[in-house]
């Protein structure tokens, strides 16, 4: 996924297309069990996270907000993708 997310940024950015993924983690919903519960409560954050969280990122990087890689929200145990084009101009 962060291969596709990452060439497709490279190959559209001149276009002014901006390409983004959302990879959530584990998230608490009616249907979690027990066990991902559990593993949601063994994150950096401690707990599972909610379909609100992963909707609000979803919804900022629709907007008009989120036009450049540095506007983009982050959790504490995120890394910072870069995407650079190692091809010739």
């Amino acid at each position: 996924m962060v291969g596709l997310t990452r060439s497709t940024a490279i190959d559209t950015a001149a276009a002014g297309v901006t390409v983004n993924a959302v990879a959530p983690g584990w998230i608490d919903t009616a249907s979690a069990s027990d066990h991902e519960r559990v593993m949601g409560a063994a994150t950096p954050v401690g707990r599972s996270g909610t379909a609100d969280e992963v909707a609000y990122v979803i919804a900022f990087l629709a907007g008009e907000g989120a036009s450049t890689p540095a506007a983009a929200p982050r959790t504490p145990a995120d890394e910072p993708v870069v995407a650079s084009d190692p091809r010739p101009s």
